[in-house]
């Protein structure tokens, strides 16, 4: 009797089924992997769209309270506004910017927030590519006109230490800008909520 036999009879038949199953080959491991990672980063990206919106609707809520005292400018078309229109005027700016501190600064985090997640909505695939670009561009205007114009003229105003034809222009200004943030916040809710999703 050969060693095979022997072996045969000291340890019983081989078990039925061993060493059948091969290893998948690398490539097929590889693609795998792949896939895995891909829809890993769909599942994390594609909640972005919400803080978007929210971002957005924020904003818009933000922009909805500053323009119920910018409008009273409209009306009045001489050079000084009248003092009741200035000082309500002034004083919500003045609330609003230097007495409100920290608490404004939720304001500057959001903006932050809205742009980051817009960012990360272009870096996934959940939305076409013109979605994430027209809306960095919607955001990122306004919230650019808001930290070089309109927020530090708005302080202005609020501290009231200007003569009344100078503090005219600030809040005529700050109205032009705001509705200029309105219209481009506006759209960019209707291009995330109608393409976004």
């Amino acid at each position: 009797m050969d060693a095979g036999g022997r072996a045969a009879e000291r340890f019983g038949p081989e078990p039925r089924g061993l060493n059948t199953v091969s290893p998948p080959p690398l490539r097929q491991a590889t693609a795998s992997t792949t896939r895995l990672a891909q829809r890993a980063s769909s599942f994390i990206l594609k909640p972005v769209t919400p803080f978007v919106t929210t971002g957005g609707a924020f904003l818009f809520t933000i922009l909805y309270a500053d323009l119920m005292f910018d409008l009273q400018v409209l009306g009045h078309g001489g050079p000084e506004l009248p003092e009741g229109v200035l000082a309500s005027i002034s004083n919500y700016y003045r609330r609003v910017t230097v007495e409100a501190r920290p608490l404004n600064r939720l304001v500057v985090a959001v903006m932050v927030g809205t742009l980051a997640a817009i960012v990360l909505q272009l870096a996934g695939d959940d939305v076409p590519g013109w979605v994430g670009l027209t809306s960095l561009v919607l955001a990122g205007l306004p919230i650019l006109l808001a930290a070089v114009h309109t927020f530090p003229t708005a302080v202005r105003l609020g501290l009231r230490a200007e003569p009344l034809e100078v503090q005219s222009r600030l809040a005529r200004s700050i109205c032009r800008d705001h509705l200029l943030c309105l219209v481009a916040i506006t759209s960019l809710l209707a291009v995330e909520l109608g393409f976004g999703r």
